[in-house]
């Protein structure tokens, strides 16, 4: 623990101040972008009717709200036949919310659903593709409306039906990705308040890549003005030294403020103009050092804001960062041959939290 503590003190202060910014494309994992994953499914398209469910973890997408107009995949590269096009002559798909986690995904197809849309339905043809090296993304479902994501109403659930019973199947298995679930980030303590009545929330982002290797994504948004802040990291919620956590303000001026986390570190971070309000992000990487278990870390920010209070300071809500020993997922996914069938196979087995490599066009996702 020491030697992770002591690399992320380095890490952070070589990477922060940082920011995130809007991307037109979104690849999930990240590393999808620049190579090919670690393993196929056979789910959408290896066979001629059935049901697929793909769940896509919303840390993953956007801090906040998203639009996406199409999602594509690509064949996997780890075969080398010639895959012969085909076309799927009724695929209906939806795009909605599932209140499941990439762990918690359910082989019953219903026990996932939450709201949902209907963004495509009617004939798709499946180009022929050659044995490649590196295969292109060209496999994609273009929405006959844009989807307006919003992260606080759940993951993302991709479903995709060709009706009836498989009577056929074909070598078309498409680029997979097979991890853990990834970290944990749960919420604790609350937001002090400003004398001008901010309306900010602080939230961790890509939770998929809290382990040895990958990153810590840590934000606040809503704030009204471009506060000097301190993104606080400790190894501890219960004390810091001999101080007992949480730790009440009141007493120095801090009223209605609390230090929830140990000052192991405080690194500054620069706030960004984001429409009428302003936000800021932490993104510190995780050295990759080996955990034989989850390791808890905490993060808290500061900020100064001398109207609100005597001591000129405000506490945010804190973090708990969970980092998973494992690489992360951000996707889990569940499939059967049969359209009617209520219950599936998870797309990669049991023993293995994962799906399709996917790469998910719009505007408003997160880095």
């Amino acid at each position: 623990m020491n030697v992770l503590f002591s690399s992320l003190i380095l890490a952070a202060a070589v990477c922060l101040p940082c920011r995130i910014s809007a991307q037109s494309t979104k690849e999930l994992p990240e590393s999808a972008k620049n190579a090919d994953c670690n393993t196929s499914s056979f789910y959408p398209f290896s066979s001629d009717k059935g049901r697929f469910q793909q769940l896509i973890a919303a840390s993953a997408i956007t801090d906040t709200a998203a639009t996406v107009r199409s999602f594509t995949y690509r064949r996997d590269t780890q075969s080398i036949n010639y895959y012969t096009g085909r076309t799927i002559e009724n695929l209906s798909v939806w795009v909605g919310y599932t209140n499941k986690t990439q762990r918690t995904m359910s082989q019953t197809f219903a026990d996932n659903r939450g709201s949902r849309a209907l963004v495509f339905s009617g004939k798709y043809d499946l180009p022929s593709i050659k044995p490649v090296k590196t295969a292109p993304w060209n496999l994609t479902i273009k929405f006959t409306s844009p989807f307006s994501y919003e992260r606080s109403k759940g993951n993302l659930l991709i479903e995709m039906e060709m009706p009836g019973v498989a009577s056929r199947r074909y070598l078309y298995a498409v680029d997979a990705h097979r991890g853990s679930g990834g970290g944990i980030a749960i919420s604790f303590g609350k937001d002090g308040p400003f004398a001008s009545k901010d309306a900010y929330r602080v939230f961790s982002s890509n939770d998929y890549l809290m382990y040895p290797g990958g990153r810590l994504s840590i934000n606040a948004s809503g704030l009204k003005s471009a506060y000097p802040t301190l993104l606080v990291l400790g190894l501890s919620k219960t004390k810091f030294g001999a101080l007992p956590l949480p730790f009440d303000l009141g007493p120095f001026g801090g009223t209605n403020q609390n230090l929830y986390v140990s000052l192991d570190l405080a690194v500054p971070v620069v706030p960004s103009k984001n429409s009428a309000t302003y936000e800021v992000h932490g993104l510190v990487p995780v050295p990759d050092v080996k955990l034989t278990a989850s390791l808890s870390l905490f993060a808290q920010f500061l900020f100064l804001d001398k109207p609100s209070n005597p001591l000129g300071l405000i506490g945010s809500s804190a973090l708990e960062l969970k980092l998973d020993p494992d690489v992360g997922s951000p996707s889990q996914s569940v499939g059967t041959i049969d359209s009617k069938a209520t219950r599936g196979a998870f797309g990669l087995g049991t023993l293995f939290i994962g799906g399709p490599a996917i790469q998910l066009e719009g505007v408003g996702f997160n880095n």
